[in-house]
Protein backbone atom coordinates (compact mmCIF):
# COMPACT_ATOMS: atom_id res chain seq x y z
CA UNK A 1 0.00 0.00 0.00
CA UNK A 2 3.32 2.49 -0.11
CA UNK A 3 3.65 2.34 -3.81
CA UNK A 4 2.43 5.48 -5.22
CA UNK A 5 0.15 4.12 -8.09
CA UNK A 6 -1.31 1.97 -5.36
CA UNK A 7 -2.10 4.86 -3.45
CA UNK A 8 -4.20 6.70 -5.89
CA UNK A 9 -5.48 3.47 -6.88
CA UNK A 10 -6.96 3.35 -2.75
CA UNK A 11 -8.08 7.19 -3.49
CA UNK A 12 -9.80 6.83 -6.57
CA UNK A 13 -11.97 3.47 -4.87
CA UNK A 14 -12.44 5.31 -1.92
CA UNK A 15 -14.34 7.76 -3.55
CA UNK A 16 -15.99 5.90 -5.76
CA UNK A 17 -16.86 3.26 -3.10
CA UNK A 18 -18.09 6.28 -0.95
CA UNK A 19 -20.61 7.36 -4.21
CA UNK A 20 -22.08 3.80 -4.86
CA UNK A 21 -22.50 3.10 -1.16
CA UNK A 22 -25.31 5.34 -0.14
CA UNK A 23 -27.97 3.36 -0.85
CA UNK A 24 -26.49 0.82 1.46
CA UNK A 25 -25.85 2.80 5.12
CA UNK A 26 -28.47 2.82 7.74
CA UNK A 27 -30.56 5.68 8.59
CA UNK A 28 -28.38 7.38 11.03
CA UNK A 29 -30.25 8.13 14.27
CA UNK A 30 -32.20 11.38 15.32
CA UNK A 31 -30.02 14.16 16.32
CA UNK A 32 -30.78 15.45 20.07
CA UNK A 33 -32.50 18.98 19.95
CA UNK A 34 -30.26 21.79 19.65
CA UNK A 35 -29.17 23.69 22.44
CA UNK A 36 -30.69 27.24 22.39
CA UNK A 37 -28.25 29.88 20.41
CA UNK A 38 -27.16 32.40 22.86
CA UNK A 39 -28.48 36.06 21.83
CA UNK A 40 -25.57 37.57 19.26
CA UNK A 41 -24.40 40.66 21.22
CA UNK A 42 -24.42 43.88 19.37
CA UNK A 43 -22.02 44.94 16.55
CA UNK A 44 -20.05 47.75 17.20
CA UNK A 45 -21.29 50.99 14.89
CA UNK A 46 -19.18 51.43 11.91
CA UNK A 47 -16.86 53.78 11.26
CA UNK A 48 -17.77 56.41 8.61
CA UNK A 49 -16.96 55.82 5.27
CA UNK A 50 -14.19 57.93 3.28
CA UNK A 51 -15.93 60.76 1.71
CA UNK A 52 -17.66 59.62 -1.25
CA UNK A 53 -16.73 60.67 -4.69
CA UNK A 54 -19.09 63.11 -7.06
CA UNK A 55 -20.18 61.44 -9.53
CA UNK A 56 -17.21 62.24 -12.48
CA UNK A 57 -17.34 65.06 -14.88
CA UNK A 58 -17.58 62.85 -17.98
CA UNK A 59 -19.33 59.29 -17.50
CA UNK A 60 -19.74 56.54 -20.18
CA UNK A 61 -22.77 56.52 -22.10
CA UNK A 62 -25.17 54.30 -23.58
CA UNK A 63 -25.83 54.53 -27.24
CA UNK A 64 -29.66 55.23 -26.37
CA UNK A 65 -28.52 58.01 -23.97
CA UNK A 66 -25.40 59.39 -26.06
CA UNK A 67 -25.54 63.04 -26.83
CA UNK A 68 -25.84 64.13 -30.47
CA UNK A 69 -24.58 67.12 -32.30
CA UNK A 70 -26.66 68.78 -34.85
CA UNK A 71 -24.89 70.22 -37.77
CA UNK A 72 -25.53 73.01 -39.80
CA UNK A 73 -26.87 71.08 -42.68
CA UNK A 74 -29.36 69.39 -40.40
CA UNK A 75 -27.71 65.84 -40.08
CA UNK A 76 -26.45 64.94 -36.48
CA UNK A 77 -23.40 62.85 -34.95
CA UNK A 78 -23.75 60.53 -32.09
CA UNK A 79 -20.94 61.49 -30.12
CA UNK A 80 -18.78 58.64 -28.20
CA UNK A 81 -19.03 58.63 -24.48
CA UNK A 82 -16.50 60.54 -23.62
CA UNK A 83 -12.62 59.81 -21.60
CA UNK A 84 -12.79 59.57 -17.98
CA UNK A 85 -10.28 61.60 -15.75
CA UNK A 86 -9.82 60.87 -12.13
CA UNK A 87 -11.69 63.24 -10.74
CA UNK A 88 -12.49 61.30 -7.04
CA UNK A 89 -13.55 63.45 -3.87
CA UNK A 90 -10.35 63.15 -2.12
CA UNK A 91 -7.83 62.48 -4.93
CA UNK A 92 -4.83 60.81 -2.56
CA UNK A 93 -5.17 60.91 0.81
CA UNK A 94 -6.63 57.67 2.19
CA UNK A 95 -8.74 57.38 5.25
CA UNK A 96 -6.16 55.79 8.20
CA UNK A 97 -7.09 53.22 10.85
CA UNK A 98 -9.54 54.12 13.81
CA UNK A 99 -7.79 55.19 16.94
CA UNK A 100 -10.89 54.70 19.07
CA UNK A 101 -9.00 55.81 22.40
CA UNK A 102 -7.98 59.24 20.50
CA UNK A 103 -9.64 61.83 22.69
CA UNK A 104 -10.36 63.36 19.03
CA UNK A 105 -11.95 60.38 17.88
CA UNK A 106 -15.67 61.23 17.78
CA UNK A 107 -15.19 64.97 17.21
CA UNK A 108 -13.04 63.42 13.91
CA UNK A 109 -15.17 61.28 12.74
CA UNK A 110 -18.39 64.09 12.99
CA UNK A 111 -16.54 66.06 10.93
CA UNK A 112 -15.56 63.29 8.47
CA UNK A 113 -19.66 62.54 8.13
CA UNK A 114 -20.10 66.02 7.37
CA UNK A 115 -17.72 66.15 4.79
CA UNK A 116 -19.41 63.49 3.19
CA UNK A 117 -22.19 64.93 3.57
CA UNK A 118 -20.87 68.43 1.21
CA UNK A 119 -21.57 70.51 4.31
CA UNK A 120 -17.91 71.83 3.99
CA UNK A 121 -17.93 75.25 6.33
CA UNK A 122 -19.30 72.62 9.07
CA UNK A 123 -16.50 70.15 8.47
CA UNK A 124 -13.46 72.58 8.24
CA UNK A 125 -14.69 74.37 11.36
CA UNK A 126 -14.46 70.68 13.23
CA UNK A 127 -11.50 69.88 11.60
CA UNK A 128 -10.04 73.28 13.19
CA UNK A 129 -11.08 72.18 16.52
CA UNK A 130 -9.11 68.90 16.38
CA UNK A 131 -5.93 70.34 15.02
CA UNK A 132 -6.41 73.39 17.63
CA UNK A 133 -7.62 71.63 21.03
CA UNK A 134 -6.20 68.26 20.21
CA UNK A 135 -2.40 69.22 18.80
CA UNK A 136 -1.15 65.47 19.35
CA UNK A 137 -3.57 63.47 18.77
CA UNK A 138 -3.53 60.71 15.82
CA UNK A 139 -5.73 62.40 13.63
CA UNK A 140 -4.28 66.15 13.99
CA UNK A 141 -2.32 66.06 10.94
CA UNK A 142 -5.25 64.44 9.00
CA UNK A 143 -7.38 67.04 10.22
CA UNK A 144 -5.74 69.59 9.28
CA UNK A 145 -5.75 68.46 5.72
CA UNK A 146 -9.54 68.04 5.55
CA UNK A 147 -9.82 71.03 7.31
CA UNK A 148 -8.01 73.12 3.72
CA UNK A 149 -10.09 70.33 1.78
CA UNK A 150 -13.03 71.59 2.93
CA UNK A 151 -12.38 74.81 2.66
CA UNK A 152 -11.40 74.56 -1.10
CA UNK A 153 -14.32 73.30 -1.77
CA UNK A 154 -16.32 76.12 -0.52
CA UNK A 155 -13.83 78.14 -2.68
CA UNK A 156 -14.52 81.79 -1.77
CA UNK A 157 -11.04 84.02 -2.34
CA UNK A 158 -10.83 84.13 1.64
CA UNK A 159 -11.52 80.09 2.47
CA UNK A 160 -8.38 79.59 -0.30
CA UNK A 161 -6.50 81.79 1.90
CA UNK A 162 -7.67 79.97 5.10
CA UNK A 163 -6.82 76.26 3.46
CA UNK A 164 -3.52 77.38 2.55
CA UNK A 165 -2.33 78.35 5.75
CA UNK A 166 -4.32 75.12 7.08
CA UNK A 167 -1.63 73.47 4.63
CA UNK A 168 1.35 75.26 5.77
CA UNK A 169 0.15 74.52 9.19
CA UNK A 170 0.21 70.77 8.65
CA UNK A 171 4.13 71.35 7.16
CA UNK A 172 5.32 72.90 10.20
CA UNK A 173 3.99 70.63 12.63
CA UNK A 174 4.12 67.23 10.90
CA UNK A 175 7.04 67.44 8.66
CA UNK A 176 7.04 63.92 8.55
CA UNK A 177 3.55 63.15 8.54
CA UNK A 178 2.61 60.71 5.93
CA UNK A 179 0.77 61.85 2.41
CA UNK A 180 2.98 64.64 1.79
CA UNK A 181 2.56 64.52 -1.77
CA UNK A 182 -0.96 64.72 -1.69
CA UNK A 183 -0.66 67.73 0.66
CA UNK A 184 1.80 69.28 -2.05
CA UNK A 185 -0.83 68.42 -4.69
CA UNK A 186 -3.98 70.02 -2.96
CA UNK A 187 -1.76 73.26 -2.18
CA UNK A 188 -0.64 73.95 -5.72
CA UNK A 189 -4.46 72.90 -6.75
CA UNK A 190 -5.55 76.04 -4.14
CA UNK A 191 -2.76 77.86 -5.16
CA UNK A 192 -4.08 77.91 -8.75
CA UNK A 193 -7.40 78.92 -8.16
CA UNK A 194 -6.12 81.81 -5.95
CA UNK A 195 -3.72 83.18 -8.92
CA UNK A 196 -6.67 82.66 -11.66
CA UNK A 197 -8.28 85.57 -9.34
CA UNK A 198 -5.07 87.57 -9.78
CA UNK A 199 -3.58 86.95 -6.29
CA UNK A 200 0.30 87.53 -7.09
CA UNK A 201 1.75 85.62 -3.83
CA UNK A 202 -0.43 82.58 -5.09
CA UNK A 203 1.10 83.10 -8.85
CA UNK A 204 4.54 83.13 -7.62
CA UNK A 205 4.36 80.11 -5.00
CA UNK A 206 2.58 78.03 -8.19
CA UNK A 207 6.06 79.03 -10.80
CA UNK A 208 8.31 78.22 -7.62
CA UNK A 209 6.26 74.59 -6.90
CA UNK A 210 6.35 73.98 -11.19
CA UNK A 211 9.51 75.24 -11.06
CA UNK A 212 11.00 72.94 -8.49
CA UNK A 213 8.79 70.00 -9.81
CA UNK A 214 8.04 70.11 -13.37
CA UNK A 215 4.73 70.66 -15.20
CA UNK A 216 1.20 70.89 -12.48
CA UNK A 217 -0.81 68.49 -13.67
CA UNK A 218 -4.55 69.59 -12.44
CA UNK A 219 -6.99 66.59 -12.77
CA UNK A 220 -9.98 68.33 -12.19
CA UNK A 221 -8.81 71.48 -14.51
CA UNK A 222 -8.13 68.78 -16.98
CA UNK A 223 -11.93 67.03 -16.72
CA UNK A 224 -13.36 70.52 -16.96
CA UNK A 225 -11.61 71.29 -20.03
CA UNK A 226 -12.37 67.77 -21.29
CA UNK A 227 -16.25 68.62 -20.87
CA UNK A 228 -15.64 71.67 -22.21
CA UNK A 229 -14.41 70.30 -25.61
CA UNK A 230 -17.25 67.53 -25.75
CA UNK A 231 -19.85 70.69 -25.40
CA UNK A 232 -18.07 72.55 -28.52
CA UNK A 233 -18.68 69.44 -30.49
CA UNK A 234 -22.11 68.90 -29.58
CA UNK A 235 -22.83 72.49 -30.17
CA UNK A 236 -20.24 73.41 -33.10
CA UNK A 237 -18.36 70.46 -34.40
CA UNK A 238 -17.04 72.48 -37.08
CA UNK A 239 -15.73 74.85 -35.08
CA UNK A 240 -14.08 72.50 -32.56
CA UNK A 241 -11.89 70.81 -35.22
CA UNK A 242 -9.42 73.53 -34.81
CA UNK A 243 -9.33 73.15 -31.33
CA UNK A 244 -9.06 69.63 -31.56
CA UNK A 245 -5.59 69.76 -33.46
CA UNK A 246 -4.16 72.32 -31.09
CA UNK A 247 -5.02 70.04 -28.12
CA UNK A 248 -3.37 66.97 -30.57
CA UNK A 249 -0.48 69.20 -30.96
CA UNK A 250 0.46 69.24 -27.13
CA UNK A 251 3.43 67.51 -26.46
CA UNK A 252 2.98 67.63 -22.28
CA UNK A 253 2.51 65.06 -20.05
CA UNK A 254 -0.20 66.27 -18.21
CA UNK A 255 -2.29 66.89 -21.32
CA UNK A 256 -2.53 62.88 -21.89
CA UNK A 257 -5.80 62.35 -20.81
CA UNK A 258 -7.24 65.34 -23.02
CA UNK A 259 -5.12 64.24 -25.92
CA UNK A 260 -6.69 60.81 -25.75
CA UNK A 261 -10.39 62.42 -25.23
CA UNK A 262 -9.42 64.47 -28.83
CA UNK A 263 -8.27 61.10 -30.38
CA UNK A 264 -11.35 59.85 -29.56
CA UNK A 265 -13.60 62.40 -30.72
CA UNK A 266 -11.34 62.60 -33.62
CA UNK A 267 -11.43 58.69 -34.35
CA UNK A 268 -15.38 58.18 -34.83
CA UNK A 269 -15.52 60.19 -37.76
CA UNK A 270 -13.64 58.05 -40.64
CA UNK A 271 -13.14 60.32 -42.88
CA UNK A 272 -9.89 61.14 -45.20
CA UNK A 273 -9.30 64.05 -42.73
CA UNK A 274 -9.29 62.12 -39.59
CA UNK A 275 -7.43 58.84 -40.68
CA UNK A 276 -4.39 61.76 -41.42
CA UNK A 277 -4.69 62.96 -37.99
CA UNK A 278 -4.86 59.62 -36.86
CA UNK A 279 -2.01 58.64 -38.36
CA UNK A 280 0.27 61.71 -37.05
CA UNK A 281 -0.53 61.08 -34.05
CA UNK A 282 0.92 57.41 -34.06
CA UNK A 283 4.06 58.82 -35.59
CA UNK A 284 4.92 61.74 -33.49
CA UNK A 285 2.54 61.31 -30.39
CA UNK A 286 5.52 61.09 -27.17
CA UNK A 287 2.24 59.25 -24.93
CA UNK A 288 2.66 55.27 -25.76
CA UNK A 289 -1.18 55.70 -24.26
CA UNK A 290 -2.14 58.15 -26.99
CA UNK A 291 -0.13 56.05 -29.69
CA UNK A 292 -2.37 53.18 -28.44
CA UNK A 293 -5.64 54.75 -28.51
CA UNK A 294 -5.26 56.22 -31.74
CA UNK A 295 -4.03 52.94 -33.30
CA UNK A 296 -7.48 51.37 -31.70
CA UNK A 297 -9.03 53.74 -33.93
CA UNK A 298 -7.21 53.05 -36.96
CA UNK A 299 -8.19 49.62 -36.57
CA UNK A 300 -11.74 50.89 -37.64
CA UNK A 301 -11.22 52.63 -40.71
CA UNK A 302 -9.68 51.14 -44.25
CA UNK A 303 -7.45 52.57 -46.69
CA UNK A 304 -3.50 51.65 -48.00
CA UNK A 305 -2.22 55.22 -46.32
CA UNK A 306 -3.61 53.55 -42.39
CA UNK A 307 -2.11 49.90 -43.44
CA UNK A 308 1.04 51.77 -44.21
CA UNK A 309 0.77 53.91 -40.76
CA UNK A 310 0.70 50.27 -39.08
CA UNK A 311 3.03 49.49 -40.70
CA UNK A 312 5.34 51.56 -40.08
CA UNK A 313 4.88 51.18 -36.31
CA UNK A 314 5.78 47.31 -36.35
CA UNK A 315 9.12 48.07 -38.28
CA UNK A 316 10.28 50.63 -35.88
CA UNK A 317 12.74 48.73 -33.71
CA UNK A 318 12.58 51.98 -31.46
CA UNK A 319 9.33 51.57 -30.67
CA UNK A 320 7.60 50.65 -27.65
CA UNK A 321 6.50 47.29 -27.60
CA UNK A 322 2.87 47.55 -26.50
CA UNK A 323 2.06 49.78 -28.97
CA UNK A 324 3.26 47.94 -31.98
CA UNK A 325 1.89 44.99 -30.23
CA UNK A 326 -1.77 47.34 -30.64
CA UNK A 327 -0.82 47.90 -34.21
CA UNK A 328 -0.34 44.48 -34.87
CA UNK A 329 -4.22 43.75 -33.98
CA UNK A 330 -5.20 46.60 -35.78
CA UNK A 331 -3.63 45.32 -39.02
CA UNK A 332 -5.47 41.81 -38.35
CA UNK A 333 -8.38 43.43 -38.31
CA UNK A 334 -8.13 44.61 -41.67
CA UNK A 335 -8.64 42.18 -44.32
CA UNK A 336 -6.61 43.93 -47.11
CA UNK A 337 -4.05 42.24 -49.22
CA UNK A 338 -1.30 44.63 -48.21
CA UNK A 339 -2.63 44.19 -43.98
CA UNK A 340 -2.18 40.29 -44.54
CA UNK A 341 1.53 40.86 -46.43
CA UNK A 342 2.86 42.78 -43.60
CA UNK A 343 1.23 40.42 -40.95
CA UNK A 344 3.15 37.96 -42.99
CA UNK A 345 6.34 39.70 -43.37
CA UNK A 346 6.12 40.53 -39.41
CA UNK A 347 5.79 36.45 -38.47
CA UNK A 348 8.66 35.56 -40.86
CA UNK A 349 11.19 38.48 -40.22
CA UNK A 350 13.47 36.92 -37.59
CA UNK A 351 14.83 40.30 -35.93
CA UNK A 352 11.84 41.04 -34.28
CA UNK A 353 10.74 40.36 -30.43
CA UNK A 354 9.23 37.27 -30.63
CA UNK A 355 5.96 38.44 -28.43
CA UNK A 356 5.47 40.54 -31.36
CA UNK A 357 5.47 37.44 -33.84
CA UNK A 358 3.22 35.83 -31.65
CA UNK A 359 0.60 38.43 -31.44
CA UNK A 360 0.97 38.23 -35.10
CA UNK A 361 0.14 34.50 -35.66
CA UNK A 362 -2.79 35.31 -33.42
CA UNK A 363 -4.71 37.25 -35.38
CA UNK A 364 -5.04 34.07 -38.11
CA UNK A 365 -6.93 32.84 -35.02
CA UNK A 366 -9.29 35.14 -34.39
CA UNK A 367 -13.14 35.45 -35.54
CA UNK A 368 -14.26 38.06 -37.90
CA UNK A 369 -14.54 40.39 -34.97
CA UNK A 370 -16.75 43.41 -35.15
CA UNK A 371 -17.92 45.05 -38.10
CA UNK A 372 -17.50 49.36 -37.58
CA UNK A 373 -19.33 51.58 -39.92
CA UNK A 374 -20.50 54.72 -40.34
CA UNK A 375 -23.24 56.29 -41.86
CA UNK A 376 -23.21 59.50 -43.72
CA UNK A 377 -24.86 61.54 -40.89
CA UNK A 378 -22.23 60.12 -38.26
CA UNK A 379 -18.98 60.32 -40.57
CA UNK A 380 -19.09 63.21 -42.68
CA UNK A 381 -19.68 65.92 -40.13
CA UNK A 382 -21.49 67.57 -43.04
CA UNK A 383 -18.47 67.73 -45.11
CA UNK A 384 -18.70 66.46 -49.03
CA UNK A 385 -17.38 62.62 -48.58
CA UNK A 386 -18.33 59.75 -50.16
CA UNK A 387 -21.20 57.43 -48.26
CA UNK A 388 -20.62 54.74 -46.94
CA UNK A 389 -24.09 52.87 -46.47
CA UNK A 390 -24.04 50.14 -43.36
CA UNK A 391 -24.47 47.06 -45.15
CA UNK A 392 -27.87 44.94 -44.89
CA UNK A 393 -27.56 41.91 -42.81
CA UNK A 394 -27.93 39.02 -45.22
CA UNK A 395 -31.04 36.25 -44.31
CA UNK A 396 -29.56 33.34 -42.78
CA UNK A 397 -29.73 30.57 -45.14
CA UNK A 398 -31.68 27.06 -44.22
CA UNK A 399 -29.67 24.55 -42.36
CA UNK A 400 -29.49 21.31 -44.00
CA UNK A 401 -30.07 18.29 -41.38
CA UNK A 402 -27.03 17.29 -40.28
CA UNK A 403 -26.51 13.68 -40.50
CA UNK A 404 -26.10 11.36 -37.63
CA UNK A 405 -21.96 10.20 -36.65
CA UNK A 406 -21.62 7.12 -35.61
CA UNK A 407 -19.21 6.55 -33.09
CA UNK A 408 -15.86 6.16 -34.75
CA UNK A 409 -14.06 2.87 -34.05
CA UNK A 410 -10.51 1.32 -35.23
CA UNK A 411 -11.03 0.37 -39.12
CA UNK A 412 -12.66 3.39 -40.05
CA UNK A 413 -9.77 5.19 -40.96
CA UNK A 414 -8.94 4.67 -44.41
CA UNK A 415 -5.09 5.66 -44.40
CA UNK A 416 -3.29 3.72 -42.28
CA UNK A 417 -0.66 5.30 -39.87
CA UNK A 418 2.78 4.59 -41.27
CA UNK A 419 6.46 3.98 -38.92
CA UNK A 420 7.52 7.19 -41.21
CA UNK A 421 5.85 10.21 -42.06
CA UNK A 422 3.40 9.53 -44.74
CA UNK A 423 0.15 10.82 -46.16
CA UNK A 424 -2.81 10.30 -44.57
CA UNK A 425 -6.07 10.38 -45.01
CA UNK A 426 -9.31 10.10 -42.97
CA UNK A 427 -13.26 8.67 -43.22
CA UNK A 428 -15.65 11.09 -43.83
CA UNK A 429 -17.21 10.58 -40.69
CA UNK A 430 -13.66 12.27 -38.97
CA UNK A 431 -13.71 14.91 -41.86
CA UNK A 432 -17.47 15.97 -41.80
CA UNK A 433 -16.96 16.53 -38.14
CA UNK A 434 -14.02 18.18 -38.24
CA UNK A 435 -15.17 20.89 -41.02
CA UNK A 436 -18.33 21.18 -38.66
CA UNK A 437 -16.48 22.71 -36.28
CA UNK A 438 -13.90 24.38 -38.31
CA UNK A 439 -16.47 25.91 -40.63
CA UNK A 440 -16.44 29.61 -38.93
CA UNK A 441 -12.46 29.88 -38.16
CA UNK A 442 -10.83 32.70 -40.09
CA UNK A 443 -7.67 31.31 -41.50
CA UNK A 444 -8.19 30.69 -45.11
CA UNK A 445 -6.44 27.54 -47.41
CA UNK A 446 -3.97 29.78 -48.53
CA UNK A 447 -2.95 31.42 -45.27
CA UNK A 448 -2.70 27.91 -43.81
CA UNK A 449 -0.25 26.56 -46.98
CA UNK A 450 1.68 29.72 -45.96
CA UNK A 451 2.54 28.84 -42.21
CA UNK A 452 2.67 25.23 -43.37
CA UNK A 453 5.91 26.29 -45.33
CA UNK A 454 6.91 28.95 -42.97
CA UNK A 455 6.74 26.87 -40.22
CA UNK A 456 10.15 24.71 -40.68
CA UNK A 457 11.61 28.16 -40.41
CA UNK A 458 10.35 29.20 -37.12
CA UNK A 459 13.38 29.44 -34.16
CA UNK A 460 11.25 28.85 -31.12
CA UNK A 461 8.83 26.15 -29.07
CA UNK A 462 6.68 29.22 -28.77
CA UNK A 463 6.30 30.43 -32.38
CA UNK A 464 6.18 26.67 -33.68
CA UNK A 465 3.03 26.23 -31.15
CA UNK A 466 1.19 28.80 -31.63
CA UNK A 467 1.61 27.95 -35.67
CA UNK A 468 0.10 24.47 -35.18
CA UNK A 469 -2.85 25.98 -32.83
CA UNK A 470 -3.79 28.04 -35.38
CA UNK A 471 -3.42 25.69 -38.42
CA UNK A 472 -5.64 22.89 -36.07
CA UNK A 473 -8.56 25.25 -36.61
CA UNK A 474 -8.33 25.08 -40.62
CA UNK A 475 -10.02 22.25 -41.19
CA UNK A 476 -8.83 21.75 -44.71
CA UNK A 477 -7.60 18.06 -45.53
CA UNK A 478 -3.93 19.09 -46.53
CA UNK A 479 -3.47 20.85 -43.18
CA UNK A 480 -4.85 18.03 -40.69
CA UNK A 481 -3.06 15.50 -43.02
CA UNK A 482 0.03 17.56 -42.42
CA UNK A 483 -0.42 17.92 -38.65
CA UNK A 484 -0.66 14.06 -38.55
CA UNK A 485 2.55 13.94 -39.65
CA UNK A 486 3.92 15.92 -37.50
CA UNK A 487 2.27 14.57 -34.81
CA UNK A 488 4.82 11.29 -35.60
CA UNK A 489 7.70 13.11 -35.92
CA UNK A 490 10.21 12.53 -32.97
CA UNK A 491 12.35 15.56 -33.52
CA UNK A 492 9.57 17.82 -33.29
CA UNK A 493 9.47 19.53 -29.79
CA UNK A 494 6.88 17.34 -27.78
CA UNK A 495 4.98 20.79 -26.33
CA UNK A 496 4.60 21.14 -30.29
CA UNK A 497 3.23 17.69 -30.83
CA UNK A 498 0.88 17.59 -27.72
CA UNK A 499 -0.74 21.30 -28.89
CA UNK A 500 -1.71 19.14 -31.92
CA UNK A 501 -3.22 16.49 -30.09
CA UNK A 502 -5.26 18.95 -27.80
CA UNK A 503 -6.65 20.71 -30.16
CA UNK A 504 -7.19 17.62 -32.78
CA UNK A 505 -7.47 14.87 -30.11
CA UNK A 506 -11.09 14.55 -29.76
CA UNK A 507 -11.60 13.83 -33.54
CA UNK A 508 -9.00 11.43 -34.14
CA UNK A 509 -10.14 7.53 -34.02
CA UNK A 510 -8.95 5.73 -31.14
CA UNK A 511 -6.70 3.24 -32.82
CA UNK A 512 -4.78 6.03 -34.07
CA UNK A 513 -4.46 8.05 -30.33
CA UNK A 514 -3.46 4.60 -29.10
CA UNK A 515 -0.58 4.09 -32.10
CA UNK A 516 0.57 7.80 -31.12
CA UNK A 517 0.84 6.79 -27.65
CA UNK A 518 3.04 3.56 -28.40
CA UNK A 519 5.17 5.74 -30.85
CA UNK A 520 5.57 8.11 -28.41
CA UNK A 521 8.78 8.75 -26.54
CA UNK A 522 8.25 11.86 -24.56
CA UNK A 523 6.03 12.39 -21.49
CA UNK A 524 4.49 15.41 -22.56
CA UNK A 525 3.04 13.62 -25.49
CA UNK A 526 1.54 10.66 -23.97
CA UNK A 527 0.21 13.05 -20.91
CA UNK A 528 -2.16 14.53 -23.76
CA UNK A 529 -3.43 11.46 -24.99
CA UNK A 530 -3.86 9.85 -21.85
CA UNK A 531 -6.30 13.02 -21.47
CA UNK A 532 -7.63 13.26 -24.74
CA UNK A 533 -8.52 9.18 -23.93
CA UNK A 534 -10.04 10.07 -20.69
CA UNK A 535 -12.95 12.33 -21.91
CA UNK A 536 -13.96 9.57 -25.20
CA UNK A 537 -16.53 7.30 -24.18
CA UNK A 538 -15.78 4.61 -26.78
CA UNK A 539 -14.59 1.12 -24.96
CA UNK A 540 -11.30 1.33 -26.78
CA UNK A 541 -10.16 4.45 -25.08
CA UNK A 542 -11.10 2.46 -21.41
CA UNK A 543 -9.12 -0.41 -22.64
CA UNK A 544 -6.07 1.78 -23.70
CA UNK A 545 -6.20 3.68 -20.46
CA UNK A 546 -6.38 -0.05 -18.65
CA UNK A 547 -3.40 -1.36 -20.30
CA UNK A 548 -1.41 1.64 -19.38
CA UNK A 549 -2.31 1.35 -15.67
CA UNK A 550 -1.55 -2.25 -15.51
CA UNK A 551 1.67 -2.50 -17.58
CA UNK A 552 2.84 1.18 -18.10
CA UNK A 553 6.41 1.34 -16.98
CA UNK A 554 5.91 5.65 -15.85
CA UNK A 555 4.39 5.68 -12.62
CA UNK A 556 3.19 9.72 -13.62
CA UNK A 557 1.23 8.16 -16.55
CA UNK A 558 0.05 5.40 -14.61
CA UNK A 559 -1.45 7.71 -11.96
CA UNK A 560 -2.70 10.09 -14.79
CA UNK A 561 -4.68 7.27 -16.47
CA UNK A 562 -6.14 6.00 -13.27
CA UNK A 563 -7.48 9.62 -12.80
CA UNK A 564 -8.79 9.23 -16.34
CA UNK A 565 -10.06 6.32 -15.16
CA UNK A 566 -12.09 7.17 -12.00
CA UNK A 567 -14.03 9.99 -14.01
CA UNK A 568 -15.71 7.10 -16.18
CA UNK A 569 -17.56 4.81 -14.04
CA UNK A 570 -16.57 1.90 -15.89
CA UNK A 571 -17.08 -1.25 -13.70
CA UNK A 572 -13.72 -2.70 -14.88
CA UNK A 573 -12.09 0.58 -13.10
CA UNK A 574 -13.08 -1.10 -9.86
CA UNK A 575 -11.79 -4.38 -10.34
CA UNK A 576 -8.29 -3.06 -11.85
CA UNK A 577 -8.37 -0.83 -8.74
CA UNK A 578 -8.98 -3.60 -6.12
CA UNK A 579 -6.35 -5.74 -8.23
CA UNK A 580 -3.75 -2.90 -7.61
CA UNK A 581 -4.34 -1.98 -4.31
CA UNK A 582 -4.16 -6.35 -3.59
CA UNK A 583 -0.86 -6.53 -4.98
Amino acid sequence: MNHPVARAAGLVLLLASGVGAQRRVPAAPPAPPASPVAPISPLAPEAPLAPLAPEPTMFALSPLDAPRAFLADGTTWELPAPAHFDDSYDFGLKEHARYPQDPADSLYREARTLLNRGEWRKSAALFAQVAARQPVSRYAADALYWQAFSLYRIGGTEELRQALAALDARRAKFPDASSKSETDALAVRIGGALAARGDASARERVARTAGASGAVCDSEELSVRSSALNALMRSDPEAAQTLLQRVLERRDECSVPLRKNAVMLVGTRGDAAAKARLADVVKNDPSTEVRSSAISYLARVSGDEVVAALDAVIRNESEDEGVQRAAVRALGDHESARAKAAIRALVERTSAPERLRLEALSTFDRGSGFAYAFSTNDSCFGQNCAPRPVPAVAPVPAVAPVPPVPPVRSGQVSGAIAPTPAAVTYSGDVQWELASRQADRRLSADDAAWLRGVYPRLETTRLKSRAVSVLARSGDEATLTWLMNLIQREEEPADVRATVLSRLGRDLPIQQLNRFYDGASTRAVREQIVSVLGTRKEPEATDKLIEIVRTGTDPSLRRSAISALGRKNDPRTTQLLLELISK
